[in-house]
């Protein structure tokens, strides 16, 4: 069954604010509800009004010279800045058509609200700039934490918590160990420190593991003896390192066993 519909009541009832406007005289000859209600004015104050007077006073001239190319057909003119009866500036998509309008030419208008969505853009925007900007700093903190921590006296590593790959190594470390940086970064602990069977006073590797893993279960600090450490040297010699072995947990966006930093305290070789 088909609907027959009402144009005016089409018009009238159009969620989005419309109105219709002489060309000649730029004077509105009727409103919707919709226009109404969002612009504050009254229906007797709108249609004595003209299309300029809902404009801020620096967008009539650009106004005066759409007008002024409107041609026949669907006519989709942007986004405009229009003022409403209590001064505030509104954004909205423009979007008319021409018709005959109790026998004057005129131009039927709808203006779809977008001020909502501008500002939610705009927050949007904000938001990204400063978690850049967070990220930058977070970078340069990164950075300078980094300087600092291969510079600090004492053998440091710090490790990640799920498989406790090494992360960061101390310049000293690297001294007492006679390793290299780019050979420890990215590799497992386990690895770094093997378990060494013809000597089983070397059993260091395996209690540090075992004290890392009840500090990642339990968040709390735990201060290991001193422990033996088997050690590579760079001639394949194999060597031992006595050490006083911390295992400390550095708080992380408030979770203590976010990430791990191991302290090695080199006493004698």
């Amino acid at each position: 069954m088909a609907l027959d519909l009402d144009p005016a009541m089409l018009f009238e009832n159009h969620p989005d604010a419309m109105w219709i406007y002489d060309l000649d005289s730029l004077r509105f000859l009727a409103v919707n509800d919709a226009a109404i209600q969002r612009y504050g004015y009254s229906r007797d104050e709108f249609l004595a009004m003209t299309v300029r007077d809902i404009r801020p006073q620096e967008d009539v001239p650009r106004l005066l010279e759409n007008i002024k190319l409107v041609s026949p057909g669907l006519d989709q003119a942007g986004t405009w800045r229009h003022r409403l009866k209590s001064g505030e500036l509104i954004f909205v998509d423009i979007s008319s058509h021409l018709l005959e309008y109790q026998g004057r030419q005129a131009e039927l208008v709808s203006a779809r609200d977008l001020t909502r969505q501008r500002e939610l853009e705009r927050e949007r925007r904000r938001l990204l700039e400063r978690e850049q900007q967070l990220r930058r700093t977070a970078e340069a903190s990164a950075q300078h934490f980094q300087g600092l921590f291969e510079s600090v006296p004492g053998n440091f590593l710090v490790l990640s918590p799920l498989d406790f790959m090494i992360v960061a190594v101390s310049d000293a470390y690297l001294a007492s160990t006679m390793t290299r940086r780019e050979d420890l970064k990215g590799r497992l602990l386990r690895d770094v420190l093997p378990v060494n069977p013809a000597d089983p006073q070397a059993d260091g590797p395996r209690k540090l593991l075992a004290s890392l893993e009840q500090v990642k279960t339990s968040g709390v600090t735990d201060i290991m003896a001193v422990q033996r450490h088997p050690v590579q040297r760079p001639d394949h010699r194999a060597a031992a390192m006595r050490s006083a072995t911390g295992v400390r947990s550095i708080p992380r966006c408030g979770d203590p066993r976010a990430s791990w930093s191991t302290s090695f305290i080199a006493l004698r070789t």
